[in-house]
C-alpha cells in the first residue's frame, strides 16, 4: 500500500511540475522594444511661463511610436492666442528622442528640433533646450 500511495503522489507531483514549469516561462508583459523607451510612454504635461507670455504644453508618447503634442496660450509678438498641434511618430537612442512628424502647424516662431536630448527624473520629462521648464507625468 505504501508502494502504491508513494507513486501516487510521485505521478500527481510529476503532472502538477509539468503543467505549472512550461507557465512560468509566460508573462503578460510586453516585449521590450530598444527603439522605444517605455519610461517615456504615456502624456506629459507643463506651463512654460515667462514674464509677458505663458504656453501650455501636451506630449503624448505611444507604445506603437506614435506621438501627439499641443500648445496653446499667449505670445506677445502673436495677435491671437497660439493653438499648435503636432502628430508623428517617435523613437530613442542613446537617451535623444527623434521626432518625425506627419502633421503640424508650428509657427515660424517656434522651431522644432526633431532629435532632443532627454532625461526622466523621477516623474519628470526634462527635454534639452527647456532646462528650467519640464514636463510633469499627467498618467
Amino acid at each position: 500500500m505504501k508502494r502504491i500511495s508513494k507513486s501516487f503522489l510521485l505521478g500527481i507531483m510529476a503532472l502538477l511540475m509539468a503543467v505549472m514549469i512550461p507557465a512560468c516561462g509566460k508573462d503578460n508583459e510586453p516585449e521590450s522594444d530598444p527603439n522605444h523607451d517605455a519610461a517615456l510612454i504615456g502624456t506629459w504635461g507643463t506651463t512654460l511661463k515667462l514674464q509677458t507670455y505663458q504656453l501650455d504644453v501636451k506630449l503624448t508618447f505611444a507604445a506603437d511610436g506614435k506621438f501627439s503634442g499641443s500648445a496653446m496660450g499667449t505670445v506677445p509678438t502673436v495677435e491671437s492666442p497660439v493653438d499648435i498641434d503636432l502628430t508623428g511618430t517617435w523613437e530613442t537612442a542613446s537617451g535623444v528622442i527623434k521626432l518625425d512628424l506627419d502633421q503640424s502647424d508650428l509657427p515660424e516662431f517656434l522651431p522644432l528640433n526633431d532629435n532632443i536630448k532627454y532625461e526622466i527624473i523621477l516623474d519628470q520629462l526634462y527635454l534639452e533646450g527647456l532646462p528650467l521648464f519640464p514636463l510633469d507625468r499627467l498618467d
